[in-house]
């Protein structure tokens, strides 16, 4: 799935991004909200996450990969921004294998 413009909300599901198989996401202008994010949840799976422009929120809990299961998961984030946030502090991000790598420059 590519983001190019506009809003993508899924707030009252999880957003897993390579569950069983092979799955992508990039956002590259636009808005994106979310309350969970798997990126790479389960056995074999191959979950990728880019973040290239635009603003993408997760709410709750953003879990990358799973260290016992061999998925492979990864997260870049090279523009944009990406915020792991809400009201009562408690979000997370959760990196359990693969790779999340951050080289956008602060807003």
């Amino acid at each position: 799935m590519w983001l190019t413009d506009g809003l993508l909300t899924v707030t009252n599901n999880d957003t897993t991004i390579g569950r069983t198989g092979v799955g992508q996401l990039t956002v590259s202008n636009g808005n994106w909200r979310a309350r969970n994010v798997m990126v790479g949840q389960n056995t074999g799976s191959r979950g990728t996450l880019t973040i290239v422009g635009g603003s993408s929120t997760v709410s709750s809990n953003f879990a990358v990969g799973r260290s016992d299961c061999g998925s492979l998961a990864i997260v870049n984030v090279t523009g944009g921004a990406l915020y792991i946030t809400n009201a009562s502090v408690s979000a997370v991000l959760d990196v359990r294998g693969g790779s999340f790598t951050n080289t956008a420059a602060p807003s």
